[in-house]
């Protein structure tokens, strides 16, 4: 199974969000995909964010490294499912403050 962790940031984090972008880059290399900052939400993605995708074998190194070093962005953490709203809802998982997410999107 695949998840997606999004870390999501205020226009005013840029430095501090591009910083984490780079540092994840470093830590969690190998089959860990890191994908560029989006500045703008995306979807029932409400804030600019940066997408990391990766394996189950993956999921608790990925979880505690963002545990670690999430700096107090919200993350949130969620497995790819056929039904994306059980995704982002049921089975998700958040580091740091819960955002409402725009689920008539999905």
């Amino acid at each position: 199974m695949k998840y997606h962790a999004h870390v999501f940031f205020e226009l005013d984090q840029t430095a501090q969000v591009q910083e984490l972008h780079l540092r994840l880059q470093e830590v969690l290399s190998g089959s860990v995909t890191v994908s560029r900052l989006l500045y703008k939400a995306v979807g029932p993605l409400p804030k600019p964010m940066f997408q990391m995708e990766f394996s189950q074998d993956e999921f608790a190194q990925v979880k505690y490294v963002l545990t670690q070093i999430f700096h107090g962005f919200s993350i949130l953490i969620h497995p790819l499912l056929e039904n994306e709203y059980l995704a982002h809802t049921q089975y998700a998982t958040w580091i740091g403050t819960p955002l409402n997410l725009n689920l008539e999107c999905l």
